[in-house]
This record gives structure tokens, sequence and C-alpha cells, in this order.
């Protein structure tokens, strides 16, 4: 009786003069039948240069596919700590999932992104923002420098609504006009907004500069 072959390496050609794909096959069912390239391929290289393990198209340079619920799993046995170390010439590097991804881009900030949309961001000034990142309106905003102006990595200065920021310039170290529906804590909060409404500042030199605006709830010397 001929003896099956269960596992193999396999070239296949799917070109001339000898390129083709290397496929490491393997078959685990104990009948009389050999192993395939179509029913066991357990990992491929393409002629592409891309790895395939659990799926004979790979579409990136390593491209795991399985059914368990963890597909790749990495174990550091010498230290307490586990990372995945990105690099490329642009400094923008992400993990990405089928709904969103958590990216480091390049040197400026952390993001948690959930589809397109920034929902939470570190900065290189440690201030934190949360929600709507993409727009001044709707943001919560912790840190020293919080939300102080519309040209840095945290928005913020005219028409700036529905914010709760927290921070030594809470929307205080720039102009802060036509703000409203704001809440803003902090040393120097809303210190430069001049015609804001419907806001509440709480900070030793909260609205020093408020000329205009109506219903506003301040909490320190409003000079």
């Amino acid at each position: 009786m001929e003896k099956k072959k269960k596992t193999g390496i396999i070239h296949k050609d799917v070109g001339g003069n000898g390129i083709g794909d290397l496929f490491f096959v393997l078959d685990t069912s104990e009948d009389n039948g050999s192993a395939t390239v179509a029913d066991n391929t357990a990992m491929v290289i393409k002629n592409n240069g891309n790895v395939g393990i659990g799926t004979d198209n790979p579409n990136a340079t390593i491209h795991g596919s399985g059914t368990n619920a963890t597909t790749l799993r990495l174990n550091n046995t010498s230290s307490s700590l586990n990372y995945i170390q990105m690099d490329n010439s642009a400094g923008t590097n992400y993990i990405q999932g089928n709904a969103g991804s958590i990216g480091l881009l390049g040197v400026d900030d952390v993001r948690l992104i959930i589809g397109s949309t920034i929902r939470m961001k570190v900065d290189t000034n440690s201030r934190i923002s949360l929600s709507n990142n993409d727009g001044n309106t709707s943001n919560t905003v912790f840190g020293k420098t919080a939300f102080t102006n519309a040209a840095g990595a945290v928005l913020g200065n005219v028409g700036a609504d529905y914010n709760t920021i927290i921070g030594e310039l809470a929307m205080g170290g720039a102009d802060t006009t036509t703000a409203t529906d704001n809440v803003a804590i902090g040393y120097y909060s809303l210190r430069l907004a001049t015609s804001a409404s419907s806001n509440v500042s709480i900070g030793s030199t909260s609205m020093r500069a408020m000329v205009g605006g109506a219903r506003m709830l301040v909490l320190g010397t409003m000079q």
C-alpha cells in the first residue's frame, strides 16, 4: 500500500522561468488521503514576498488568519513588558482593527481612533483630550495648557462651544470669542474671552478680558 503524505513543502508554478509560490501543507486527518495545497495549506510564501499563515492569499508582508479568539500572541520571557516596535520613513504607525486603531503619529501625539474619528488624544504637552478632537466643540480636555489655541494639537478659540476644560490655562491662553456653553476650570480659565455667553469659569483670573456676553457664572477675580 502506498504511504500517504500528510505534510510537505510544495512549489507551485505561477509564471514562467520557475516563478512560483511555496506552500507548507499539513493534513491532520486520519484517513488514507494525502495533504494538498487546496485543502491543507498551513503557510504560504508568495512570489511577491508576502507570507500567509492560515491563509493562502496573504495581502500583507505577514498575514495571519485563524478561527481562534487569539490570532497572534507575543510572549517575552525575559521581561515584564511586551511591545511591538514599528518604524517607517514617515514616522506614522498604526495598530488597526476593523473598527478603529491605536496609532503613534510621529512625535506629535498618541491617538485612540474609533472608525475614522479621534476619540482620545495625548499630546506632547501632556494634554489629554476626549470626544470630538477633530473640532473645537464637544470636547473634554485635561492639562496645563488645555484648549489654548486653534492652531495647536488641541483646538479652541473662536466659536468653541460645549466643552469641559480643566487646566491652568483652560481656554485661557488665546482669544476665546463667541464661546458658549463651556465649563472651564483653572487659574487663567477663559481669561481672554471677550463676548462669550452661557459659560461657567472657575479660577483666580477668570474671564479677565470680558467686555460683553451674558448668562455667565464666574468664580474668581473677574478683572
